[in-house]
């Protein structure tokens, strides 16, 4: 009788999907695994039927992935922080089409990456969506920091068991040769230049930025990328390339044009330097692209092959896990596991040393845990026995954090003090002038070590 009544059940669902139930399917295909600094194709499976018009597929990328345009019927492709979209204004017309994406593997990902994501459509002038069973991609590393251990999002437990433990397994080394060339030519506008940088990187992958600090009263505009993301302070006059993962190709080049800022005072005789940052075999390394004059000409000036100092290890920062508390509904939030590197001190006779003196304004506390409907500060610390707990809103999410510590170290260990009460996901995170950052970029720009 029982499994009568149970076939009777599945039946009656059946009938009920066929006539009333959701006539849009999303179905993926992604792999099961990658390995950090790679690419795979996720492609996307979505059975609309007979349904026309505007529609959009999201996908919510977990830190350490990005993702690249591969086939989009005819969509147009964004990518905006770890949401990826492609918008139709008309969906193609076949009842059933598959699109793909390109999503990259940061350098130094590592653990469990859970995708989520939504295909929104319109029918009878109704917004409706269907949402894909998440899927997690376990990133396998041939060396380093190596976590396989699923993203918890259950209720924030007393065990601090062995799913938290790490091996760390140094990779061969690699005697890479790095050199840059810059060139800048005048246009026939006064005072604008256009500058190309040449960077020889033998087989260096992964993570990668050259930082190029330009003279007071100009300002600068990428132009060839070479697959980094451009930006430009002028703040501090410094332009950017920053590559999640650098291109295979040996050579890369990259320009930009130099401009003057309506009505600053240019600084005379004026001159650009920068720097080219990387991680080989997890360890930060700066090459030192000499300084040169604007004034030059189209002439470069010779840059010499340096053998960058290697510096402390900053393989992985925190754990990929995130609490949940009470009965609040769980958050899947990935640590940032890659980001720009720590910065080193280069020192030759013909290049200038990089600048290592510490920012103030960067500190660092420890996340206790993330919330979707609220948390009640008083009975979490009261739970867990803890001080100083502050809430902030990020993503639509309540973050519970403590403590604030000028050195990484300090608030390592008070992660530690935390998780021995019962806290087991607690990580640091890390701040600039109150903007949250990850832990790697502050670790770059106050120059500390990073610790287990």
């Amino acid at each position: 009788m029982k499994y009568i009544l149970l076939f009777i059940h599945a039946l009656t669902i059946s009938i009920y999907s066929l006539f009333f139930g959701d006539p849009v399917s999303v179905k993926t295909n992604f792999p099961e695994s990658a390995k950090p600094g790679t690419e795979f194709t996720a492609e996307i499976t979505i059975n609309k039927g007979d349904i026309a018009g505007f529609a959009k597929l999201q996908l919510e990328l977990p830190q350490g992935f990005s993702a690249k345009e591969g086939d989009s019927k005819g969509g147009a492709f964004s990518l905006a922080g770890q949401t990826a979209k492609i918008i139709w204004t008309s969906v193609p017309s076949s009842a059933e089409f598959v699109v793909k994406m390109t999503i990259v593997v940061d350098a130094s990902a590592n653990g469990d990456k859970i995708v989520t994501g939504k295909y929104s459509y319109i029918e009878n002038n109704n917004k409706q969506q269907s949402e894909f069973t998440p899927v997690t991609v376990k990133i396998i590393s041939d060396g380093a920091v190596t976590n396989t251990e699923p993203v918890a999002t259950n209720t924030i437990a007393a065990n601090t068991g062995d799913s938290l433990k790490k091996s760390f397994t140094k990779p061969d080394e690699v005697n890479t040769v790095v050199s840059a060339v810059r060139t800048i030519t005048p246009s026939k506008k006064p005072d604008v230049y256009d500058v190309e940088l040449k960077i020889k990187k033998e087989a260096i992958k992964g993570f990668a930025k050259i930082q190029e600090k330009l003279p007071a009263g100009f300002i600068a505009t990428g132009q060839k990328t070479d697959g980094s993301s451009f930006s430009f302070s002028s703040a501090d006059h410094i332009a950017k390339f920053i590559w999640t993962s650098l291109p295979s190709q040996e050579e890369l080049i990259i320009s930009y044009k130099i401009m003057p800022k309506q009505g600053a005072a240019i600084e005379k005789p004026a001159g650009v330097e920068g720097e080219f940052s990387y991680l080989e075999n997890q360890q930060s390394k700066t090459y030192i692209i000499q300084k040169q004059n604007l004034e030059g000409g189209a002439e470069p000036v010779a840059t010499n092959t340096v053998e960058p100092v290697s510096t402390n290890t900053v393989a992985n920062t925190e754990p990929v896990n995130t609490n949940t508390f009470a009965n609040t509904e769980p958050v899947n939030t990935n640590t940032v596991a890659n980001t720009e590197p720590v910065k080193t001190e280069t020192t030759t006779t013909q290049t200038e040393p990089v600048n290592t003196q510490k920012n103030n304004n960067v500190h660092y506390s420890v996340q206790v845990g993330a919330f979707k409907n609220g948390v009640s500060v008083a009975a979490l610390s009261s739970k867990y026995s803890l001080t100083g707990v502050s809430t902030e809103m990020q993503d639509g999410y309540t973050k519970c954090i403590t403590g604030k510590h000028s050195e990484y170290k300090s608030a390592r260990d008070e992660r530690e003090t935390i998780k021995s009460k019962g806290v087991t996901d607690a990580f640091v995170t890390a701040y600039n002038t109150g903007r949250r950052i990850t832990v790697q970029e502050a670790l770059m720009i106050t120059s500390q070590k990073w610790f287990r």
